[in-house]
């Protein structure tokens, strides 16, 4: 082999090794840093809307669990390929009540800024729940009846089947912005 056809395959190599750790690098990212969601239907109206592009942060959850008020993305306890974005708003040892289209936590009526005002909470068969350990109670921000399918529905979901927590809204561009 000349040096001509040397140099050729040290290229080749070195343009591999790059494309090869770009793939690891990309890998790594969008297994434990953060990722990207679409929303996908009602359920989180007003906060979100069908066709908002999130971004949703992954490692914080490595160190600590979610909070209450958290956005978070999870697998559907109904159909585990998919995944659900709610709201937080029980985790372990809370009490959880729906009453007269009011939450409450604790006994304390929660303050949602997040749903439109005059919205009713609907509830389906049970209206309080005790969240269990490493279990969270999740609501979408839209209460209206059949546009959120969420622990009213299905019950608390286990904290390990959260993926991330929805931070940054980047598209549409008019409405760029933190999540709250």
């Amino acid at each position: 082999m000349d040096k001509k056809e040397f140099n050729l395959m040290h290229e080749i190599g070195s343009w591999i090794m790059v494309l090869v750790s770009a793939i690891v690098l990309a890998f790594f990212i969008k297994t434990f840093i953060f990722n990207t969601v679409q929303i996908d239907g009602p359920s989180m109206n007003p906060t979100l809307e069908h066709g908002d592009r999130l971004i949703t942060l992954k490692i914080q959850y490595f160190f600590k669990n979610p909070a209450r008020g958290d956005v978070i993305v999870f697998q559907s306890p109904i159909e585990p390929s998919k995944e659900y974005i709610k709201r937080v708003i029980g985790v372990e040892g809370d009490e959880v009540r729906i009453e007269d289209g009011y939450v409450y936590v604790n006994g304390k009526k929660l303050e949602e800024y997040y749903i439109e005002d005059g919205i009713y909470t609907f509830i389906q068969e049970e209206s309080s729940w005790k969240v269990g350990e490493d279990k969270l109670f999740v609501l979408g921000d839209n209460r209206q009846v059949n546009k959120s399918i969420d622990s009213r529905y299905f019950g608390e979901i286990p904290i390990n089947t959260v993926d991330g927590r929805g931070v940054f809204r980047y598209y549409p561009f008019n409405k760029i912005g933190p999540i709250h």
